[in-house]
């Protein structure tokens, strides 16, 4: 967990490296798709097939449910933000962003410490057993230590 934590330090913006290469690719397939303002921050977006969805900003939803299911703008939803030339990464949900990371392995576990162990495994140890002789039902020696 220590090296999580250190390893989100180095990012460089508010995303983690691995979803920034995902948004990047996402915004590079978003240039084929063409936005229609229908009202206020909502739009209808034509893909390249010839399909339309509908994005509203106001909610963070699109028609296609990628951007509900993931938490990451899609395609559609990333030429939508473009329109207002605003970051698709300001877009994205809570659980992608560096302090979230940050609170997640935040907290120290320390190792845990196993038990010492008997030099034989078959062996049981008699911690707090006592001892009883098979002759006499005496409790102070076993069989072996009877003097009788």
């Amino acid at each position: 967990m220590a090296s999580r934590r250190v390893a989100c330090d180095k990012w460089h913006g508010q995303i983690g490296p691995g979803i920034t290469k995902i948004l990047d690719k996402t915004k590079e397939k978003a240039q084929w798709c063409i936005p229609k303002g229908a009202r206020r921050n909502k739009f209808e977006v034509m893909h390249h097939n010839g399909r339309i969805f509908v994005v509203d900003l106001n909610v963070i939803s699109c028609s296609c449910n990628a951007w509900d299911l993931n938490g990451r703008p899609h395609l559609h939803a990333c030429v939508a933000i473009s329109w207002f030339r605003e970051n698709p990464e300001d877009y994205i949900n809570d659980r992608y962003k560096k302090e979230t990371y940050l609170r997640t392995y935040k907290p120290i576990v320390m190792p845990a410490t196993e038990p010492k162990q008997p030099s034989n495994p078959y062996k049981l140890p008699k911690y707090g057993i006592p001892l009883k002789c098979g002759n006499r039902g005496g409790e102070c020696h076993n069989l072996k230590g009877c003097k009788v």
